[in-house]
């Protein structure tokens, strides 16, 4: 006699009366006996209570809203079943033999969770998250190449699966701190997951299973834009410190230095992350990028997609005049039209030859210009070669960073797809074993490096250009930011807009002089503070402090680690090391005083 033991339903719901239905009707046409199944909702705190005469349900009503892992565990406290069936309200099941399949695989004693793959039908073009990533966020673009999940064991799967309930009760279910009353339980599905595996249970995917996911904007979750950027955020954080480990960082020296380092050193949210090795993870990104399919998402802004635009490129340099050729080399040889854009090079002063090498170009190149200003700063040349500048779209690259030859091309393609105020491209180097080259790169977007991003020329008009307050670099790319997301405009992270940025050797002078120079980020706390607290989740004593006792124990103890794997010079680079943070700390308590006296204006 065929085994056919009793399941139970879950699913929670919150003002989406529509999608509960077409839920439940995916639920009554599977192969499974409805003798054998039992339906609970739980109805959290709906304005309007739940009515579902016509269906065979039991209703669980939440006197206020609590949240989905709360309401899960209220659910499965009052099952009856041997197994469960998660479900969210705007899911139905695809596949007819869900249950019966998934309750067959989870007769292996091993198994305690079975996942199935998950079509999210609001993209343009579905694409199952496990050909997308697994603990990541999803950034989709029009080239994105999948990577293939194949069944077996995995670790994590989606928010829905079937699963043992003893497996469930063993772990003590769903942690309600990943929850909220707006809605938010990012990652409640992936910590629980993960405390089954560490009980000694496996999850099973199953690609044969599947669901259909179609997001209502409506009804189950706040979309308020803050309340998307801090609870998932948070809840990563959460996640991460809990179960990422620290082995999984492949290279200890893309731990400091991956993204800038105000963005992972003086940020509470981010320095967990990279001290537990989680590389790949949300970052800072989710403030301002999106995936291109999410049209509900991008608020109106009056803007419309461009069609066939012209670019112009602003590359502004100072003494590099043998750098600043490979940046040029990498420009006139992209794979796009050259009467569609044109290259223009600022000089900010330089004492070098840099303009009689940029004049050897335009004897022979077209589309280039050259202007010279007097040493004013990184601000101030980029205001000029805006100023002159012709395209509807300004594109930014340093003098020492070489452009891939679709650079161009996939920047255009990103303003052609939507309205996007910007497009920040992909900064990668190309040196693994170089101490103090990976805080130029910007995997996971967020950081809008001046590399490699891209601006409307009106947005920046409409903006005010950049701040000349910012003398030297850093902290300019930022301000940028923040002045465009205060319009509450959209910039895309685009992967394959790759700039290479070499490796990036200093001196010990020079990192020191530009570590303890507190100028760029104090500015930025000054002129835009909802912004800076929003980005970095902290006061700016926070900053103070972590540039004082932080940075010199963290950075120390990350370096010894990475030079005994990458380097001979291990006696040598050490005693750098040392002497590097015990300086830090000197010439920042030293700057304190002043720096409170002069620039902390706003309360905390």
């Amino acid at each position: 006699m065929e085994l056919k033991p009793p399941v139970s339903i879950v699913i929670p719901s919150y003002n989406r009366i529509d999608a509960l239905q077409n839920c439940l009707e995916s639920i009554f046409a599977q192969d499974y006996s409805k003798d054998l199944y039992e339906i609970i909702v739980i109805d959290d705190g709906t304005d309007t209570p739940y009515k579902l005469p016509s269906f065979d349900v039991k209703l669980i009503r939440n006197s206020k809203r609590m949240g989905d892992p709360y309401s899960r565990n209220l659910g499965i406290n009052n099952s009856k079943g041997e197994y469960i069936l998660i479900l969210d309200d705007d899911v139905t099941l695809v596949s007819s033999n869900f249950i019966s399949k998934g309750i067959e695989i989870l007769q292996n004693e091993l198994i305690g969770m079975v996942a199935p793959k998950k079509i999210d039908l609001y993209l343009e073009e579905p694409i199952p998250p496990e050909e997308r990533s697994t603990v990541a966020p999803r950034f989709v673009d029009g080239n994105l190449i999948p990577v293939k999940r194949s069944e077996g064991f995995i670790d994590y799967g989606c928010m829905v699966f079937i699963a043992k309930k003893s497996a469930l009760l063993e772990t003590g279910g769903y942690d309600i701190t990943f929850g909220n009353f707006s809605g938010f339980s990012y990652r409640a599905e992936s910590d629980l997951q993960a405390r089954i595996r560490e009980n000694g249970y496996k999850i099973y995917y199953a690609p044969h299973l599947t669901i259909n996911h179609n997001i209502i904007f409506r009804g189950g979750r706040r979309r308020d834009p803050e309340d998307k950027t801090y609870w998932p955020t948070r809840n990563h954080v959460i996640f991460t410190k809990r179960h990422i480990p620290l082995w999984q960082l492949k290279t200890l020296g893309f731990l400091f230095y991956n993204v800038i380092p105000m963005n992972i050193l003086n940020n509470p949210l981010l320095l967990p992350l990279a001290l537990k090795g989680w590389v790949d993870g949300m970052m800072s990104s989710e403030s301002h990028t999106l995936a291109p399919s999410d049209d509900k998402l991008i608020k109106a802004s009056g803007m419309k997609p461009l069609k066939n635009p012209f670019i112009s490129v602003v590359i502004p340099t100072y003494n590099r005049k043998d750098l600043v050729t490979h940046t040029i080399d990498s420009l006139i040889s992209q794979n796009y039209p050259t009467d569609k854009y044109e290259v223009i090079v600022i000089d900010d002063g330089s004492k070098d030859e840099t303009e009689k090498v940029v004049d050897g170009y335009r004897e022979r190149v077209d589309n280039l210009q050259y202007f010279k200003q007097e040493n004013n700063g990184p601000s101030a040349a980029r205001n000029l070669g805006v100023k002159n500048s012709r395209g509807d779209i300004v594109a930014f690259i340093d003098d020492d960073c070489i452009a891939s030859p679709d650079w161009l091309k996939n920047i255009i393609s990103c303003f052609e797809m939507d309205s996007f105020a910007g497009i920040e491209g992909k900064v990668i180097t190309t040196d693994e074993k170089t101490p103090f080259t990976h805080y130029v790169e910007n995997l996971n977007g967020g950081s809008c490096l001046l590399a490699n991003v891209a601006y409307r020329r009106d947005v920046l008009y409409g903006v005010g250009m950049f701040d000349e307050d910012f003398k030297i670099p850093g902290g300019e790319d930022f301000e940028i930011k923040y002045k465009i997301l205060e319009k509450k405009l959209k910039i895309f992270f685009c992967q394959n807009a790759l700039v290479i940025h070499p490796p990036f050797k200093e001196s010990l002078f020079k990192f020191i002089t530009e570590t303890t120079n507190f100028s760029s980020t104090l500015n930025l706390y000054k002129k835009h503070p909802i912004e800076f607290r929003r980005h970095y989740g902290m006061s700016i004593y926070k900053v103070i402090f972590d540039n004082i006792f932080i940075i010199p124990l963290v950075e120390f103890k990350k370096w010894r680690k990475y030079l005994i794997s990458n380097t001979s010079q291990i006696p040598k680079f050490t005693l750098k090391q040392i002497l590097r943070s015990i300086i830090i700390s000197l010439v920042t308590i030293n700057e304190l005083p002043k720096i409170i006296k002069k620039h902390i204006n706003i309360s905390n």
